[in-house]
């Protein structure tokens, strides 16, 4: 089982290929991960296999009324996306994110002395990771948001930190974790970005609240130069989002997050449901469809072919209408916040 909540974790020295503390004479991270995946290439043949079959994963784009989504058909995301979270099948569970259960080849990146960086077996994209924290600690982001961002900041351009919520993507609820991916894999990370897509809600120095107007699905986009007042706007955010929801133990929310040119964007997206109903659905009425930062980020996980191939943006569209706030309910979140 895992390791009890708050109790002091020492990794044994075989487990960790690096160390990782963000001073100056260190070698970089992106660099450090680069090294730490051909290490692993050579010697976990698990992880060997993985990246053979990512190679031959199928993509194709759907163009729906106001943004576009990549699907992509990944087997390896089957067992992912069936995860059983309830709350009595993870307590039964032996959590497979504590190093004492990791697969016996795997190794990582000791981060700051409270992260563990592992490279994901199931990949979604090159380099995909998987960040968690050393001791066993609920997935909860508010503890670690600042860490968030100074991750982005570490990985120097190269990647894009995620977060699922522990109701609304986590696969692993119990065990606090973030995902690394390329930077911009993401449509969203794209569409960001052109001023006609853009809501300006609020801004004042070093700091601003974007929505993306007409996207399907709720995009709070907060940026700033100034981590501490990200942090400290989250923060704000937060205790007013939970005045109007009975999510437990935090508001549903996805975030993506990454750090450009001197600055941070930290894209949120509010949730209404962890699964589209359709995916409870037995037989041929079934989309097995379990929407997380990067299926809300515009790259739609489907390990079966069947929702590859049968997919369209009409239903693209319905289950984001499903899953997801709306742009009305960020505009009414930051009008909360300021008043």
């Amino acid at each position: 089982m895992s390791n009890s909540k708050g109790d002091f974790v020492e990794l044994p020295e075989y487990k960790i290929f690096a160390r990782f503390n963000g001073l100056v004479e260190e070698e970089n991270l992106p660099s450090l991960l680069n090294s730490l995946y051909s290490r692993q290439i050579s010697n976990w043949s698990l992880l060997a296999n993985a990246y053979d079959a990512f190679a031959n994963v199928k993509t194709r784009v759907l163009q729906c009324d106001n943004f576009s989504v990549i699907l992509q058909w990944n087997p390896q995301r089957l067992h992912s996306t069936q995860a059983n979270v309830d709350p009595e099948a993870v307590r039964t569970r032996r959590c497979f994110l504590c190093y004492q259960n990791l697969f016996p080849e795997q190794q990582g990146i000791v981060y700051k002395d409270r992260y563990f960086i592992l490279l994901n077996p199931a990949p979604i994209f090159d380099r995909h990771c998987t960040v968690v924290t050393i001791e066993h600690r609920e997935q909860v982001i508010l503890p670690h948001f600042l860490s968030m961002l100074e991750l982005s900041r570490d990985l120097d351009n190269k990647y894009t930190v995620l977060y699922n919520g522990p109701t609304c993507g986590a696969s692993a609820p119990d065990h606090f974790h973030f995902q690394l991916i390329p930077w911009r894999s993401l449509p969203v990370e794209k569409d960001v970005v052109e001023p006609k897509r853009r809501k300006v809600l609020h801004y004042q120095p070093h700091l601003s609240l974007v929505s993306l107007k007409q996207y399907g699905r709720a995009v709070l986009v907060i940026e700033s130069d100034d981590k501490e007042i990200l942090n400290s706007t989250v923060e704000r955010l937060f205790t007013h989002w939970k005045t109007f929801t009975s999510a437990l133990p935090e508001p549903m929310v996805n975030i993506v997050c990454s750090y450009q040119e001197g600055m941070w964007r930290a894209l949120l997206f509010p949730r209404k449901k962890h699964r589209p109903a359709a995916y409870y659905l037995q037989g041929e009425n079934q989309l097995l469809i379990s929407p997380g930062a990067i299926d809300m980020g515009g790259v739609l996980i489907t390990p079966r072919q069947k929702e590859f191939d049968t997919l369209t943006a009409e239903s693209v569209q319905m289950i984001f209408e499903e899953v997801s706030e709306q742009e009305e309910f960020v505009e009414r979140l930051v009008a909360h916040l300021h008043q």
